[in-house]
């Protein structure tokens, strides 16, 4: 027996091509063989490489170039944004900074390291390596924050003509998004921002000013003949604050035409528009990858059942609001209101309740929880400035912004609740 075993042995040994087939890596995605045009590569220290044009067959990523941000500053060896690659697929984007190889138009990046970024999971067992990608089922729940290098939560916007777009509607073109309010002085800066973005608009450029007002569009349309060519939109439930991290309007964002956040700042200055311009004149992707499948529209029994099972769960309460029509209004209230009691330090919640009850005519109660938001968050600007434009409009919207007037009731309110230190949190006493 032992003299059959070592027969078999020696026999597998000698074969030609016995142990070829685990050399060579392959590759399957979601237990589906993909036949790839270079193949996976084996480097000597075990590690497996893809190139640009396999990824793009077995996951439909799109490999583009970044561009690292020239020096700025007083120290500007350590303000220097390092270059790198932008990996993206249909639902999620990531920066691989690590070495590559190959030549540079045509690199190749570590299977691990790269099915990590785009939130794939990668397992290798015997020579395979299989990928498995999202199952695809809908999950309510609450969409990550934008931060520049990934792809932009799926916000609608509607502009002052009543028609509705997305973000994920500006797929294929460039977009640069300016957010500004009637009660912030940003609104004096929309001729600012017109001028030196004449030239920049185009077909392939969309420029869009966000105003964040909870009172909609009442006084937003007053400042509409400064925007030149760009379209403003009206964000009157706060969804632009919860898909960026703001804390206060007078920002600007360059989505590109992956949709992915590029680059974001708060002035208009000659470093933030040599910024943009260096974006703006980059080769654009021609074939963006398709985005993945919208989430199938649940019903709203569904959407209650989630709701009551889950009281503190964000998703379903906030698939719930569009769902409901005017006749809805109270439930609608009672599901915005129920999102600030469990999550009273999110202030677009609040944002939205108080804009809620403004539609529903009961202006003291939006009053009451603009109040109440930002005693609790007192580092959300857009909550304290909105709220002292409903309490005193005098201040706002008789002529130019009462500057003195916000600076001496800063103060008064510091003595109340604490120095604002820009986190949202309140000095210790």
């Amino acid at each position: 027996m032992r003299c059959l075993l070592l027969t078999l042995g020696l026999l597998l040994l000698l074969t030609p091509g016995a142990w070829a087939e685990d050399a060579v890596p392959r590759l399957t995605v979601d237990g589906k063989a993909i036949k790839l045009p270079d193949g996976l590569q084996l480097a000597s220290d075990g590690k497996v490489w893809i190139t640009t044009a396999d990824l793009g067959v077995a996951l439909d990523v799109i490999v583009k170039p970044m561009i690292p941000r020239p020096p700025q500053g007083k120290r500007p060896d350590r303000r220097r944004e390092r270059g790198g690659w932008l990996l993206c697929g249909r639902d999620r984007c990531g920066v691989y900074r690590d070495a590559v190889l190959g030549e540079a138009n045509a690199p190749s990046f570590e299977l691990a390291k790269a099915a990590k970024l785009l939130g794939v999971r990668h397992k290798a067992k015997s020579g395979v390596h299989a990928l498995q990608t999202a199952s695809g089922r809908w999950a309510v729940k609450e969409p990550k924050r934008a931060r520049v290098g990934q792809l932009v939560p799926d916000v609608a916007l509607t502009f002052l003509d009543g028609s509705t777009h997305s973000l994920r509607d500006a797929r294929g073109k460039r977009l640069l998004l300016m957010t500004w309010a009637s009660w912030s002085p940003s609104r004096d800066r929309l001729d600012t921002w017109r001028s030196v973005m004449a030239h920049r608009a185009g077909e392939s450029v969309i420029v869009v000013f966000a105003a964040l007002d909870v009172e909609g569009d009442k006084h937003a349309r007053d400042y509409a003949q400064h925007a030149g060519t760009a379209r403003i939109a009206v964000d009157r439930y706060a969804d632009l604050a919860r898909a960026f991290p703001l804390t206060d309007v007078g920002h600007w964002y360059y989505v590109d035409e992956l949709g992915v956040l590029r680059a974001e700042g708060t002035r208009a200055d000659e470093a933030a528009l040599a910024w943009i311009d260096l974006h703006i004149k980059e080769a654009a992707v021609t074939r963006p990858p398709k985005p993945a499948g919208r989430a199938p529209r649940l019903g709203l029994d569904v959407l209650r059942e989630f709701a009551k099972s889950e009281p503190k769960a964000v998703g379903p309460r906030l698939a719930l609001l569009p769902h409901h029509d005017a006749s809805q209004q109270a439930e609608k209230l009672i599901h915005a209101q129920a999102l600030v009691e469990h999550h009273p330090q999110s202030a677009p919640f609040a944002f939205r309740l108080a804009a809620l009850h403004i539609e529903a005519g009961a202006f003291a109660a939006a009053l009451e929880v603009l109040d109440a938001a930002r005693r609790r968050v007192p580092g959300a600007w857009y909550l304290r400035k909105q709220y002292w434009a409903l309490w005193k409009p005098s201040h706002y919207y008789a002529g130019a912004i009462d500057l003195a007037w916000e600076k001496a009731q800063r103060k008064l309110e510091e003595k109340e609740f604490g120095r604002i230190r820009g986190t949202g949190r309140r000095r210790k006493r």
